[in-house]
This record gives structure tokens, C-alpha cells and sequence, in this order.
């Protein structure tokens, strides 16, 4: 969202997008490493929604969910009592949502703090045009509950709806770095003179976001050396209090500005924090060079392979679907040019992907399940992406110690596992056939360390984090030994012992929880 990406700036190209089998999904390609995502506008959902579908398992609301589109000023005068922001949804908010949560594609919010497209009248006083502006503690009032009623309309309108990221706060910074907006130019600065109005977002956002979604910040020039620092600082200050998940990086570079090292530099910066990184509204300027522009969208794909994995670059998304449909369609800055037509750039990014693992897109299997909200009590067949093969007990024994391995799958009990939500939300995993559970044999904290079954004892070498791998598929995370469950030596063949391993991101540690 740099300067004038607005709603008048942008022009729709409503062509009509027609699938074609041979340009190989996006989220199929990279979905073992990251969620590929999209920014979407209501209207595009009549004419570009198979082709959404079919490229992405992310999106990101244009500007409905910005707070002018959901604060409504006179719901808020007859309701508000000067302190309640009132949050109403229109038409177009809701479809993006709806469409989200029929077609099981998550959602990236964004944003709620922002200088820009925020109304005057938030922070008058009675929510008049014309009013006074407020104190902090008015506005503290507000910010809460806008961001309260905000989750908590998703959450009654949009139950199934995965919200697994939010722009907390986005564009603080002056354009080039260098400190926060003076007040002359961010509203929030004009009442609250210092950031403890960016403390208090997130600190809101924090209580009231769903189960599962993390908090970013969000800026744009974020590969300018002041603005990383601004950005590093504040990643830093919500991270000491525990209030903030990643860092989002805009990426809207043109290929001769930023150079690539300078924007690996401002990744690995915001890496070094701990947090995790969204490229969060990727488009590259075209300037009549579309070998140049096909270099630079590679380059950025194969970084965020690179540095992909839990904790690090989970998300990246395109800032369009495609040139007719951009904010900046002139510059002609994404993958696909207008009516869905694949670009050079696009051919350049999927030789990004050639040796990652293959696999198609299951997100729309009713009997595949990557919500880390698991119904309690199911049971679950675990698939290994790369073998396709089940996690069994050998032999089907019910002995304690019993190991665990991989076999075609046969349906057999000993093969099916009972999914159980522990009251910390993670998981345990009971074999059907021997009534015991998938633990890491002996306490080990060790990759190689073996899995085997064992009477519940309630020990954390018997729980089991679930994180979305993308595409269908998860990741289990030992929650003792922080090793992830692993086919050992990429074993395809029945008896491929199972292990734990360090984070790999491969095919072998990939799973997909079918139910029984």
C-alpha cells in the first residue's frame, strides 16, 4: 500500500479468465514452502475466481478491510457512545470473506492501524466531521473495539473461515525511514504524540484475534537502510513483550530499484529477529524489460525457498492477479499480463520449482484436514507426501515400543490414528488397533531419534504440533524435542522407518491427514 494504491487508482481489466491446463499452478508449485497469495477486489470474483482457486490458497482484501470500508460513521454516532467503534461489513468485504471461507482459501487481514484511508471523523470527538479530536484514552477505547469488533464479526458471520494473518499496523514510518509519521501526516500521531498508540494495537489485536493467526507489521521502502531500522526497532519492542508474530515486506520494487542484494540484505535483517516474514504485496516494475523483470521475480522466489520454514518466510504474496487488475497496471508488474495470460516472469518463477517436492493442491479435499482446529476424537489415516505411503505399527502389534514405519496403505486399524486437541492445542496421535499413542521413543532430542507407540503418559514426547504445509499436507512437530516427523533417508519402499528430524521443509516430512 505505497502512496496511491487506493480504490480510484486502480482499474479493473474484467476479462474473462478461461483455465488452461498446461500453466502449472502457483500454489501447487511452492505450496511445500510457503502460501502463495493475492490481493483481490470484489468485483474480479465474477470474472477471475477459477483462476484464483487454481494459483492461490491466500488472499489479502484489496482495501476491504481497511478501516474505511468497515467503520461506519453512523452506526457509530447512534451507537458508539463516543468510545465503540461500530463495525459494519458491506457487500463487497463480505463476498471477498465468503468466497474465502467456500473455497477454504485463508485469509491475510489487513489492516487496522494505518495513516492512510483511516476517516478524519475516527478521531473526533462523537465520531462528528467536525468535531474535536479526542484524548488517548478515548481513542484507546475506540482502537480496541474496533479491532474487538472486527474479529468478532469475522468470527459470527465467518465461522469456518481461517484468518491465519493480520496487518496489525501498516506504512508507520516515514516514506524513506527515519522515524515515525509526524503528526502533520498520521492522525494517530496528532493524538497520541509517541507509538504507544502501535504498543496498543497489538496488545488489542493479540487478546482478540482468532486462535492461530499471527500479527504483522507491515511497511513499504522497507529495503532502505533507515526504514529496515525503523522496522527492525519496532519488530524488536512488540517482540520483548510478546505481542507480534512477523514482519511484512510490501516488495514493490521496480528492476533497477532496490538491487537484489539490497533487498536479500533487508530480508535477512528482519529474519534476524526471530519472527517470520510475509512478502506481503510483491509486484516488480516491468520498464519495457521483461528479461530484467523475469530475473528479479526468480530472484525473489528462489530467496524465499531458500529461507523458507517455520518461523521464517511462510507467505508470499502478489500484489494482483494480474496487469489489468493492478494498481500500478501501467508498470505492468505482475506474473500474468491482462486477461490471465502468463508472462516471461511467470515461466521464470516456475523454474524456481522444478526440484521441489511435486504434488497437487488438496485444499478442497473434504476429507483432508490442514485447520490446526482438528475435530476432536476423528480418526485419521497420516499419508507421507513423498511416499504415499501410511505411518503403521509394525507388524500391527500392541506391545509398548512398538515401532512405527510407513506401508502402503491397506486399511488396517493399525494404520488409523485418533486425532485428540490437548488444552495447550496441540495434539495427540492414539493408533486405533493398540489403544497407545505416537510418541519419540526414550526422550530423545535427537535427529534420527526413533517413533514408536507407548501408553499415554501426558508427556510432551507424546504431543504433537500441527502446522500448515501448504497444498494439503502438514508438518508434526514433536513438541518435546522440536524434531519434526520424517521418512528416514527419503524412503519410498514399505518399512521406511519413521523419525524425527531438524525442520527440512522436504516431501518426507510433509503429511496429509486423511480421514478413516
Amino acid at each position: 500500500d505505497p502512496p496511491g494504491c487506493r480504490n480510484s487508482a486502480r482499474v479493473l481489466n474484467l476479462a474473462f479468465y478461461v483455465e488452461t491446463a498446461d500453466v502449472a499452478s502457483l500454489k501447487d508449485a511452492f505450496g511445500s514452502k510457503f502460501k502463495v497469495g493475492t490481493c483481490v477486489s470484489p468485483r474480479e470474483l465474477s470474472t477471475g475466481a477459477a483462476f484464483i482457486k487454481r494459483h492461490f490458497n491466500s488472499i489479502t482484501p484489496e482495501n476491504e478491510l481497511k478501516p474505511d470500508a468497515i467503520i461506519n460513521q453512523q452506526a457509530c454516532q447512534q451507537k458508539g457512545n463516543n468510545v465503540n467503534t461500530q463495525v459494519v461489513f458491506n457487500s463487497g468485504t463480505r463476498d471477498i470473506l465468503k468466497f474465502c471461507q467456500d473455497n477454504g482459501i485463508a485469509l491475510r487481514g489487513h489492516t487496522f492501524v494505518w495513516y492512510s484511508q483511516t476517516p478524519d471523523w475516527f478521531f473526533r470527538e462523537n465520531f462528528q466531521t467536525y468535531g474535536s479530536y479526542v484524548n488517548k484514552n478515548v481513542m484507546n477505547q475506540r482502537l480496541e473495539s474496533l479491532i474487538k469488533n472486527t474479529f468478532a464479526l469475522i468470527a459470527k458471520d465467518y465461522p469456518k473461515l481461517n484468518v491465519y494473518a493480520y496487518d496489525v499496523c501498516n506504512e508507520l514510518f516515514v516514506n524513506g525511514g527515519g522515524g515515525l509519521r509526524p503528526a502533520s501526516n498520521s492522525k494517530w500521531m496528532q493524538v497520541y504524540g509517541d507509538d504507544s498508540f502501535i504498543i496498543n494495537a497489538f496488545t488489542y489485536a493479540r487478546k482478540y484475534a482468532p486462535k492461530g493467526c499471527k500479527l504483522f507489521i507491515n511497511d513499504f521502502n522497507e529495503y532502505m537502510t533507515a526504514k529496515t531500522n525503523d522496522i527492525y526497532n519496532m519488530a524488536m519492542k512488540l517482540k520483548a513483550k510478546g505481542l507480534i508474530d512477523g514482519i511484512g515486506m510490501q516488495s514493490h520494487v521496480s528492476i533497477t530499484f532496490p538491487s537484489f542484494a539490497d533487498y536479500k540484505k533487508a530480508l535477512e535483517k528482519f529474519l534476524s529477529t526471530g519472527l517470520e516474514v510475509h512478502i506481503s504485496e510483491l509486484d516488480i516494475a516491468f520498464e519495457n524489460n521483461p528479461s530484467a523483470q523475469a530475473t528479479y521475480f526468480k530472484n525473489v522466489f528462489q530467496l524465499a525457498v531458500d529461507k523458507a520454514g517455520p518461523g521464517k518466510v511462510t507467505c508470499l504474496t502478489v500484489w494482483g492477479t494480474n496487469d489489468g487488475n493492478s494498481w500500478i497496471s501501467d508498470k505492468k508488474a505482475l506474473l500474468f499480463a491482462a486477461g490471465y495470460s502468463p508472462k516471461q516472469a511467470y515461466y521464470s518463477v516456475m523454474e524456481v520449482a522444478k526440484n521441489l517436492p511435486s504434488g497437487g493442491s488438496n485444499n478442497n479435499n473434504q476429507n483432508t484436514n490442514t485447520n490446526p482446529n482438528l475435530p476432536s476424537g476423528t480418526k485419521y489415516v497420516i499419508v507421507n507426501r513423498m511416499s504415499k505411503k501410511a505411518v503403521g505399527v509394525h507388524w500391527d502389534s500392541t506391545d509398548n515400543g512398538a515401532n512405527v514405519h510407513q506401508w502402503t496403505v491397506n486399511g488396517k486399524t493399525s494404520e488409523e490414528w485418533i486425532c485428540t486437541q490437548m488444552s495447550d492445542g496441540n495434539y495427540k496421535f492414539t493408533n486405533v488397533n493398540a489403544n497407545k499413542c505416537l510418541e519419540v521413543y526414550n526422550l530423545s532430542k535427537e535427529n534420527g531419534g526413533n517413533i514408536a507407540i507407548w501408553p499415554d503418559t501426558g508427556a510432551t514426547n507424546q504431543r504433537w504440533e500441527i502446522q500448515d504445509a501448504g497444498n494439503g499436507y502438514v508438518f508434526l512437530k514433536n513438541v518435546y524435542s522440536g524434531l519434526y516427523l520424517d521418512v528416514e533417508k527419503k524412503s519410498k519402499e514399505d518399512g521406511g522407518n519413521i523419525i524425527q528430524y531438524q525442520f527440512n521443509g522436504n516431501g518426507n516430512q510433509q503429511w496429509q491427514l486423511v480421514k478413516a
